[in-house]
C-alpha cells in the first residue's frame, strides 16, 4: 500500500511541477517589453502561421498562397497567371502577353479601336461587324429591296462587309420595282434651241432645260442644231451633219435674204469683205467717209489682193436722194451732214451662208418717223464679182398716198491719180451701163433690174435736185468725170404700201468681163425685181426721147 501511495503522489508532484514551470515562464515573458509584430504562433515570424514568413500559410514566402513565390496565385512564378512562366510586353504597348491577344502588334491590345480588318483589335473576342464597338472607317451600304443590284439612297447601313439585302450602289430611282433602273443621263440645252449639247447631268426625273440626247454640235448658238438649215459657204455646220461646207447645204442667193435681215442698232462705220468686192461704209452708210479716212468701194478683179479704190479717190461722192411728192431728201451729201436730211435709224453687217453685205435704214429728219422708211440692202456672194443693190421704201399707214422716186449718184475714179475721167458705154436700150478706166481698163457696171428704172451719166445740172425727175444724159461713148446714175420712175405708193427697186453692180478686168458677169448673174441677183419690157429712157441732149425697147420678155419672168 505504501508503495502504491508513493507512486501516486509522485505523479501528482510531476504534473504540478510542470504547470508551475509553465506558469513561471509565462509570467516572466509577460514581464518583458512586447514587439507588436510578433504573433502567437509557433514560428519566428510576425504572423500566426507556423512558418518563419509574414503570412498565415505554412510556406516560406510572404504571400497567402501555398507556393513558394511572392505572388497570390498557386504557381511557382512571379506573375499573377497560372501558367507557371514569367510574363513580358513584347510590343511595348503597355500590355503583357497574359492580357494582350497579340503581343507582337502594338496596335492590338485591350481597349484599342476595333476597325474593319478581320482582326480582333481590342482583344474582346469579337471581330469587325461582330464587335459592337467598331470605331474605325466602315463602308456605307444601301438597301436593295427589289434585288435589281441598285440600292435605295434613303435606306443605308454602315458595316465592314456588305450585309444581305444591301449593295454598294445608291442609284435606284424606285427600289420597289426591278424594272425601274438608276438615273438617266440628261443633256443640258444651254441655248434653249430644243437640242441637248455635250454637258450633262444624271437624275431620276428629267430636269428642266435638258434632253435625253446630245445632238447639238454648238450649244451656244441657237442657229446651230440638227433641224437648222445648213447654208453653203459660211464655214458653219449649222445642221450638225458633219459634212463639208458645200455638201448637203442650201446655196443662198443675195436676193433670197432681202427683207429678212434684222436691223435695230447703228453699227457705225464698218467694212464688209469679199474676194473681189470690198466696201468701207461711212457713218452715214454710203461708200465714203472723210471723218474715218476710209476708202469706199474697192475692187480686186483678179483676186490677187491688189485692191483698187473706186469711190474714195478724186471726188468722194456717193449720194442718195428720195422724193416724196414735191419734197426731196438726201443722205451722203459731199457738202457735209448739214445738207443731209435723211436720218440713219440703224445699220448692220450681213453674213448669211456665203452672202455678205450690209443693211442701212433711214427715215426723214424732223418729220414723224411714220412718214416713210427707206431700207438700203447691198449683198453679194463672197466669191462673186457682182452684187445686188436693193432699195425698199415703206410708206406709213397713217400717211396719204404719195408719189415716190429715188436716185443714187456714184462717182467712179478707178484710174485715179492718173485721171478722174471714165469711159461710159450704154448702148440704147441696154440695161447695163459700164464705166471703164481709160488707162487701166478696169470696169464697173450698173445694170438695172427693171424697165421701170433708168441709168446713165449725170451731167451735174443741179446735182440731184429732185423737185422734178432728173433726166439722165445718154453717155454712150462719152469720156467725162461724171457720176453714174440710177433712178426709179415716180410711182404712187398707197398708205402702208411698199416700193422695191434695185440694180446690179458688176466689175471686171475689162469691159467684156463685166458684161459677161452681168449676163450670167442678172436674173439670180435681181430676183423678184427682174422684169423686162419697154424702157422709158429719156435722153437729155444726146439722143432721142422716144421709148427704147428694153429687152424681149423672157418666158416665166415677171
Amino acid at each position: 500500500m505504501q508503495e502504491h501511495a508513493t507512486l501516486t503522489e509522485v505523479g501528482v508532484i510531476l504534473r504540478t511541477s510542470i504547470l508551475l514551470l509553465a506558469f513561471t515562464i509565462s509570467a516572466c515573458a509577460n514581464d518583458l517589453p512586447k514587439d507588436p509584430n510578433i504573433t502567437q504562433d509557433a514560428d519566428a515570424d510576425a504572423d500566426i502561421g507556423p512558418t518563419g514568413d509574414a503570412d498565415a500559410d505554412t510556406d516560406g514566402d510572404a504571400d497567402a498562397d501555398a507556393d513558394a513565390d511572392a505572388d497570390a496565385d498557386a504557381d511557382t512564378d512571379v506573375d499573377s497567371d497560372t501558367d507557371g512562366g514569367p510574363e513580358i510586353d513584347l510590343d511595348e504597348d503597355g500590355y503583357t502577353s497574359d492580357v494582350d491577344c497579340n503581343d507582337e502588334d502594338a496596335s492590338i491590345f485591350p481597349g484599342a479601336v476595333e476597325v474593319c480588318d478581320d482582326v480582333d483589335n481590342d482583344c474582346d473576342g469579337d471581330v469587325d461587324d461582330d464587335d459592337r464597338d467598331v470605331g474605325g472607317p466602315m463602308g456605307t451600304f444601301y438597301a436593295d429591296t427589289d434585288d435589281d443590284g441598285l440600292g435605295d439612297a434613303d435606306t443605308m447601313v454602315s458595316a465592314c462587309v456588305v450585309p444581305d439585302g444591301y449593295v454598294e450602289d445608291s442609284s435606284d430611282c424606285d427600289d420597289t420595282s426591278p424594272s425601274v433602273a438608276g438615273p438617266t443621263t440628261w443633256y443640258i440645252d444651254a441655248d434653249l434651241d430644243g437640242y441637248g449639247g455635250t454637258d450633262f447631268i444624271t437624275a431620276c426625273i428629267q430636269p428642266l432645260g435638258t434632253h435625253s440626247t446630245s445632238e447639238d454640235c454648238d450649244d451656244d448658238d441657237t442657229e446651230v442644231n440638227p433641224s437648222a438649215e445648213d447654208l453653203c459657204g459660211d464655214d458653219v455646220d449649222s445642221d450638225c451633219g458633219g459634212e463639208d461646207d458645200w455638201t448637203d447645204c442650201t446655196d443662198v442667193e443675195p436676193a433670197d435674204i432681202v427683207g429678212t435681215i434684222s436691223c435695230t442698232d447703228d453699227a457705225g462705220p464698218f467694212t464688209v469683205y469679199g474676194d473681189h468686192i470690198q466696201i468701207n461704209y461711212g457713218a452715214h452708210g454710203m461708200w465714203w467717209d472723210t471723218d474715218v479716212a476710209m476708202a469706199g468701194l474697192e475692187i480686186d478683179t483678179t483676186g490677187d489682193g491688189d485692191w483698187v479704190d473706186v469711190t474714195y479717190p478724186g471726188t468722194h461722192f456717193d449720194q442718195l436722194f428720195v422724193t416724196r411728192g414735191p419734197s426731196s431728201y438726201t443722205i451722203g451729201s459731199p457738202s457735209g451732214d448739214s445738207i443731209d436730211d435723211l436720218t440713219l435709224l440703224c445699220s448692220t453687217a450681213v453674213a448669211v451662208g456665203d452672202v455678205v453685205g450690209a443693211v442701212h435704214r433711214y427715215t426723214v429728219d424732223g418729220v414723224a418717223d411714220t412718214a416713210f422708211i427707206l431700207t438700203k440692202t447691198e449683198v453679194w456672194n463672197t466669191t462673186d464679182k457682182s452684187m445686188l443693190v436693193h432699195f425698199g421704201i415703206t410708206h406709213s399707214i397713217l400717211s396719204m398716198p404719195s408719189s415716190f422716186s429715188l436716185q443714187r449718184l456714184t462717182d467712179p475714179d478707178q484710174d485715179f491719180p492718173g485721171t478722174t475721167d471714165v469711159f461710159f458705154e450704154n448702148p440704147p436700150g441696154d440695161p447695163l451701163l459700164t464705166v471703164e478706166g481709160p488707162e487701166t481698163g478696169l470696169t464697173v457696171g450698173m445694170g438695172r433690174c427693171s424697165y421701170r428704172t433708168r441709168n446713165g451719166a449725170y451731167d451735174g445740172g443741179g446735182w440731184g435736185s429732185l423737185a422734178e425727175p432728173v433726166e439722165s444724159c445718154d453717155p454712150d461713148g462719152m469720156t467725162e468725170d461724171y457720176p453714174m446714175t440710177f433712178q426709179t420712175n415716180p410711182i404712187l405708193v398707197s398708205s402702208g404700201g411698199e416700193l422695191n427697186r434695185g440694180y446690179v453692180l458688176t466689175i471686171g478686168t475689162d469691159l467684156w468681163e463685166a458684161v459677161d458677169d452681168w449676163d450670167d448673174k442678172k436674173v439670180s441677183l435681181c430676183g423678184d425685181l427682174y422684169e423686162v419690157g419697154s424702157s422709158p429712157i429719156m435722153f437729155d441732149d444726146c439722143g432721142s426721147r422716144d421709148d427704147i425697147p428694153f429687152e424681149p420678155v423672157e418666158p416665166g419672168v415677171k
